[in-house]
């Protein structure tokens, strides 16, 4: 089964050069780590009992500041229900909230929750997270410009000569309207040759309209030879994803999707193993999809070695359906 699945990715070889790039979610480093400070406590805030059994609804929408990554955050209600049982429950709850992995360089972060009781549920929701903050930075990413005017970086004739196409993942941050920003540039052993001219060419990115608060983005700049194709063809599913691991990771998939809303749908960006995976739902966001998740944003697919590069930077969308393991 594994070496059959493994050919779901697609390549071939053909003449001529093209490239793009394609940006990937604009999410701040340390959203990633938003956590409890204590270990064991609830990641969501309580439904107040009272309210849940007289099935009072509610929404709280809240900004939380954080300015250092082992305090709490401060906190401005935006919105709130008219009961003021959801507001001290989520109040109560964010002031356990942390951003362990945050660097200085990276605070103040700031972020907008809206949190969501429901009736049909004891469960709390998040809703739009962050939502703000990605309009805002969409609209500062349409203005990023090249000095030399192009809009994406020409294709390396000694990456084209060598015959050698690929993805490169740039990691970048803006503190500056007219100076270079500070980035990372990642990419498989293989496109050495393709990392190299894209470091060259993000040194001579800018952001026009910088407005003071450090930016933090994301792009994959992809090359291929006119004609030809590379990484995950369509229709690729949650079942052939799941064949591609390995024993010892399959063991760690939560048992059951059955109270995750299921069936829903997941688009993936693969970068392992040199980055963890962009995962996010597509269409309805619903919290008590997080674990698995966050096992498909560790997920190394076992390849040949020689076919590593042609999924890294890639993205294909796949429908989790409802399963439960006994």
């Amino acid at each position: 089964m594994r070496a059959s699945t493994w050919m779901v990715l697609l390549w071939a070889g053909l003449v001529g050069a093209a490239h793009g790039q394609e940006h990937l979610d604009q999410s701040h480093p340390a959203a990633a780590c938003i956590a409890v400070a204590e270990a064991g406590a609830p990641e969501l805030p309580e439904y107040p009992f009272g309210l849940y059994k007289e099935g009072v609804e509610g929404k709280v929408k809240v900004q939380l500041t954080f300015v250092a990554p082992d305090k709490a955050p401060h906190v401005k209600v935006i919105k709130a229900s008219d009961d003021r049982s959801f507001e001290a429950s989520v109040l109560l709850h964010v002031k356990q909230l942390r951003v362990p992995c945050a660097q200085a360089s990276d605070l103040p972060f700031v972020l907008v929750r809206e949190y969501e009781f429901k009736k049909d549920s004891r469960e709390t929701f998040v809703l739009n997270n962050d939502l703000e903050r990605a309009k805002k930075q969409e609209v500062l990413r349409s203005c990023l410009k090249h000095r030399t005017g192009l809009k994406i970086p020409k294709y390396s004739s000694a990456a084209r000569r060598e015959e050698v196409q690929g993805a490169v993942l740039v990691t970048y941050r803006f503190t500056s309207a007219d100076e270079a920003p500070s980035f990372t540039v990642t990419a498989p052993p293989e496109l050495g040759l393709l990392q190299e001219a894209t470091q060259e060419w993000f040194a001579g990115m800018r952001m026009p309209c910088y407005d003071g608060e450090p930016f933090h983005g994301r792009v994959v700049y992809k090359y291929k030879f006119e004609g030809d194709a590379y990484g995950f063809k369509p229709g690729i599913s949650f079942k052939e994803l799941l064949a591609l691991s390995s024993k010892s990771r399959l063991a760690t998939l939560p048992s059951s999707s059955v109270d995750m809303a299921c069936p829903f749908d997941v688009r993936l960006t693969y970068f392992m193993p040199y980055r963890p995976n962009t995962v996010r739902q597509v269409g309805d966001s619903d919290a008590r999809r997080k674990p698995l998740l966050d096992w498909f944003a560790d997920l190394l697919l076992q390849l040949p070695k020689d076919a590593e590069w042609k999924v890294f930077g890639d993205s294909t969308t796949f429908q989790v359906p409802c399963y439960q393991f006994k």
